[in-house]
C-alpha cells in the first residue's frame, strides 16, 4: 500500500487523464466518478513497482481502460439508462472544441481509443498494443481506418492539432478531485487503523500464546511422571519429571534440596556413593518402557565395585501399599522378604533399621531355615541304626502317635 503523500502526487498528476479515458467510454457523472476513485483506489492499493514515470502513467491508462470496459459489459450497467449521450464536460467546452469532442465520441469504441492515445497522449502502435492488450497489426489498421474517419465530419487536415487542444481543454473536475482525496484519505487511515489493531491484537495473542507455552512449560516441569526410592542408610525420595529432571528430593535425615533440577541418573549415582555399601533403588512409573529405560540408566551408573546395590521397576499401586505401611519402597520390599520368613515382624518394628540391617536379617533367618531343613533331613538317617523301629518317616509318624497319646 502506498502513503498518502504518493497518492496525491498521483492523483493531482494523472487525474485529467484518467478524467479523459472517462468521457471516452462513460456518458455520466455518476459512472466517472466510480471509475475515477476506483482508478486511484487500485493505485493507493497496489504495491507495483514502476521504472518511471512514464511506465506508472501506462500503468494508469491501463487500469482506467480495463475499469471503463469492465463496467460497460457489467451486467448492472447493461440495464441503465444514461443521463446524456456525451457528458457534461462538453458543454462547458468552448464550441470548436466541443465540436471535435462530438466527433471523436461518436467513434465506434475501438476507434475512440486509439484516436485518443495515438493523437493525444502520442503513444506509438507498439506502446498502444501493450496497453490496450492488442495486436500491433490490429493497432495500425485501426489507426488507418479512425484517421479517417474525425476528417470526414471536421473537414479539416491538421487533425492531431485540434484533438490535442479539445483534449487539453477537458480537465478533472475539481469537486471530483476533492471527493477522491477525502475518500482514499480515509481508506488508507481505516487500514492504518485495522493494521494498527491487528498488530495490537497480534502482540496480545502472542504474549498470551507465550504465558500459555510458558505456563504449560512450567506444569510440565512440575508434573511428576516417575519416583525413585533409594534405600541404604537413609531413604530418599526423589520425584522425576518428563524432562527426567529431579523435582523433589526428600529424606528421613537431612538436607537433599542440592538434588534438585539435576538429571536423575546423577542424582541416584550420587546417593548410592553416600548410603553406604548396601543400597536398593526402586524406579516407580506407570509407563512401563520408561520405568524399564530407567532402571538401565541407573544399572549402569558407575558406582564402583565396593558397592552393593540392585534397582528394580515397580508402579505406583506398589508405592501406595508401601506409604499405607509406613516405609519407603526399597523397605517395603525387604519387609516383604522378611515377613516371608518371620510373620511376626511388623513394619513398625524395622521403620529404623538400615537396609544393610535388613539383609542381615533376612540371610540369617534364611540360613537358620536352611540348617532346619538339614536336621529334617539327618533324622531318618539316624533311625536306620536305632532299635529297629523302621524308616524316618514311620518314626516320625510314631512320635506323632505317641504325642497324642
Amino acid at each position: 500500500m502506498r502513503s498518502e503523500e504518493e497518492t496525491n502526487r498521483a492523483l493531482t498528476q494523472y487525474a485529467d487523464t484518467v478524467r479523459r479515458i472517462c468521457m471516452l467510454y462513460l456518458k455520466n457523472q455518476t459512472d466517472t466518478e466510480d471509475i475515477f476513485q476506483t482508478v486511484f483506489m487500485k493505485y493507493l492499493l497496489s504495491t507495483k513497482q514502476f521504472k518511471n514515470r512514464e511506465h506508472e502513467k501506462a500503468w494508469i491508462i491501463q487500469v482506467t481502460v480495463n475499469a471503463c470496459r469492465d463496467w460497460i459489459r457489467s451486467f448492472f450497467h447493461s440495464r441503465t439508462v444514461p443521463l446524456d449521450q456525451v457528458g457534461d464536460i462538453v458543454a462547458e467546452m468552448q464550441e470548436d472544441h466541443a465540436e471535435v469532442l462530438e466527433a471523436v465520441l461518436a467513434l465506434p469504441q475501438k476507434y475512440k481509443e486509439v484516436v485518443y492515445l495515438y493523437f493525444y497522449e502520442q503513444y506509438t502502435a507498439v506502446e498502444i498494443g501493450k496497453i490496450l492488450g492488442k495486436n500491433v497489426n490490429t493497432v495500425y489498421t485501426l489507426l488507418a481506418r479512425a484517421k479517417g474517419m474525425p476528417r470526414e465530419k471536421l473537414g479539416v487536415k491538421n487533425l492531431r492539432n485540434r484533438i490535442e487542444e479539445t483534449f487539453n481543454a477537458a480537465h478533472a473536475e475539481p469537486e471530483l478531485v476533492k471527493k477522491t482525496r477525502l475518500k482514499l484519505r480515509n481508506e488508507l487511515y481505516g487500514r492504518q487503523k485495522r493494521m494498527l489493531c491487528i498488530r495490537k491484537y497480534a502482540v496480545s495473542f502472542a504474549v498470551c500464546l507465550l504465558v500459555a507455552v510458558a505456563a504449560a512449560g512450567f506444569w510440565a516441569y512440575q508434573t511428576p511422571v516417575a519416583a525413585i526410592f533409594v534405600d541404604g542408610n537413609t531413604p530418599v525420595e526423589l520425584e522425576v519429571n518428563c524432562f527426567n529432571r529431579i523435582i523433589r528430593a526428600e529424606g528421613a535425615d537431612g538436607d537433599y534440596s542440592n538434588l534438585c533440577h539435576m538429571q536423575y541418573e546423577d542424582a541416584v549415582e550420587s546417593l548410592i556413593s553416600e548410603q553406604g555399601e548396601s543400597v536398593s533403588v526402586s524406579v516407580l512409573s506407570n509407563d512401563a518402557e520408561k520405568g524399564n529405560r530407567m532402571q538401565q540408566e541407573i544399572l549402569s551408573c558407575p558406582v564402583g565395585e565396593t558397592v552393593d546395590f540392585s534397582c528394580e521397576v515397580g508402579d505406583y499401586t506398589e508405592y501406595e501399599a508401601a506409604q499405607e505401611a509406613g516405609l519407603s519402597v526399597g523397605k517395603y520390599r525387604a519387609y516383604l522378604e522378611l515377613q516371608a520368613l518371620d510373620p511376626d515382624v511388623t513394619p513398625e518394628e524395622i521403620s529404623g533399621w538400615s537396609m544393610k540391617q535388613i539383609r542381615e536379617q533376612i540371610s540369617a533367618l534364611q540360613q537358620e531355615a536352611s540348617s532346619d531343613d538339614e536336621s529334617v533331613e539327618t533324622v531318618p538317617e539316624l533311625s536306620e541304626h536305632g532299635n529297629g523301629n523302621g524308616s524316618g518317616k514311620q518314626w516320625g509318624k510314631n512320635r506323632s502317635e505317641t504325642d497324642s497319646e
